[in-house]
């Protein structure tokens, strides 16, 4: 099978992982390596001389269309697309069925798609979960090619505000939208700009659209949005969980209150709020790197791995949440700022609670002290921050938190990795 639209030479701008896969879907579809170009911002003149014959274009979703260099290319305007908008392409052309999902929002997508994903499977359901979580949709669709027995009924897509600039003619079934604040401003021209990217998502939606009513931002932006589409959602007046359930849940935070009610209703919406479904939402602990609680022996701090935290309103809430644990103290926190900047509010660190450590690494440490005005030392790298601390400085009342508000491109791949180094090197440090 060959998408008609595809024409050669095709330019794979950047190489994560929606592009690899769209690389593995070309050379299993009829085209060859000749036809096939990677280009990465890196490359030299003779790439962009290359870029210019090319009449098909695979954006990654790091790359903004609004690049000045990517509109001068000859067939640009005729001849973009991405991994998400081929994969949907497929999917509507062979007319497999897939209810699709779709989720949206600053903070606490990942959270809310894997948690519907969870009580989708909980139900029995099969269901993919993919977007800008786990394997690219395209994978999906190459897996399940000409085998009708390995589709799944529900497809649950994480889809960030970079893959809606480019998504083709995406359209889902139901939608969430979880929560807006600050966040990317160093993409988008303005604050306005980038909500109204992530609002796009309601105009691809075929029916119900489920708002967080406990996200002032978010209910802002939506006075000029038809009400008929739009159901808000409120943990504090749940229509699924009493007070016994609430109590019950394994995530922390009043944010995962919110997640765990758009889940909830989302798969009521789909019919498939089972008991079980119930069950799993409320007996789920949480994704890695997003306020995990890190694996220590006895007599060691509380340890958290929030690496997936960037922003300031992110940090806000790891603070909320720890906050909620038994015993915290916020003179007894250690809170580790820093990565790579996105034009984040620094200054508003000086906002947050009083008596906290701060320690500050990477690219934007140095700035993120200097907005906030706050007293802490800087590290150039993650590494050398940890290889500082002191064991016989810390001891089971205390706690130590990765939330670090700045991306981790400075030093790391992906906030994965960055979590991962973390999590391992604070291990050692403490075995």
């Amino acid at each position: 099978m060959q998408y008609p639209r595809i024409e050669a030479p095709i330019a794979l701008i950047g190489m994560g992982l929606s592009n690899l896969s769209v690389q593995k879907y070309l050379l299993t579809s009829g085209f060859n390596e000749a036809d096939i170009f990677v280009y990465q911002d890196e490359d030299g003149e003779d790439a962009q001389e290359r870029l210019q014959e090319a009449k098909t274009f695979f954006v990654s979703p790091g790359y903004p269309l609004s690049k000045p260099w990517l509109h001068k290319l000859k067939h640009f305007k005729q001849g973009v697309t991405s991994e998400l908008a081929l994969a949907y392409a497929l999917i509507a052309e062979r007319k497999s069925g897939e209810t699709i999902v779709g989720v949206s929002g600053s903070l606490g997508k990942s959270t809310t798609v894997s948690l519907i994903h969870a009580g989708l499977v909980a139900a029995n359901q099969k269901a993919e979960l993919s977007g800008n979580i786990g394997k690219p949709l395209l994978d999906y669709v190459m897996a399940t090619s000409d085998e009708k027995a390995k589709y799944s009924k529900y497809i649950v897509l994480e889809l960030s505000s970079y893959q809606l600039e480019n998504c083709g003619d995406l359209n889902v079934d139901i939608s969430c939208l979880t929560n807006f604040s600050p966040n990317h401003l160093s993409r988008y021209p303005s604050l306005e700009a980038y909500y109204a990217q992530k609002l796009e998502l309601i105009g691809r939606t075929k029916n119900m659209v489920f708002v967080n009513e406990q996200s002032t931002e978010l209910v802002k932006t939506l006075k000029s949005v038809d009400p008929q589409k739009l159901r808000f959602y409120n943990p504090d007046d749940s229509l699924v969980f009493d007070e016994k359930d609430w109590k019950a849940k394994r995530l922390v935070g009043a944010h995962n209150k919110q997640n765990l009610e758009a889940a909830a209703l989302v798969l009521k919406e789909l019919g498939c709020l089972s008991e079980d479904a119930k069950a799993a939402l409320l007996s789920y602990s949480g994704l890695p790197h997003r306020l995990q609680k890190i694996s220590l022996p006895l007599g060691a701090p509380t340890v958290i791995n929030d690496s997936k935290c960037t922003s300031i309103d992110g940090i806000k809430v790891a603070l909320a949440c720890v906050a909620e644990e038994e015993n915290m103290n916020f003179e007894r926190l250690t809170l580790l700022i820093g990565g790579q900047d996105k034009d984040l509010p620094w200054q508003d660190l000086a906002s947050l609670p009083k008596g906290i450590r701060f320690l500050f690494f990477g690219e934007v440490g140095p700035k993120a002290k200097d907005l906030s005005q706050i007293e802490g030392p800087c590290f150039q790298t993650l590494d050398q921050l940890i290889g500082s601390l002191k064991i016989e400085d810390y001891s089971p009342q205390d706690w130590i938190l990765l939330s670090p508000g700045g991306t981790s491109f400075d030093e790391f791949k992906n906030f994965e990795e960055r979590g991962k180094v973390f999590s391992e090197r604070m291990q050692q440090k403490w075995n």
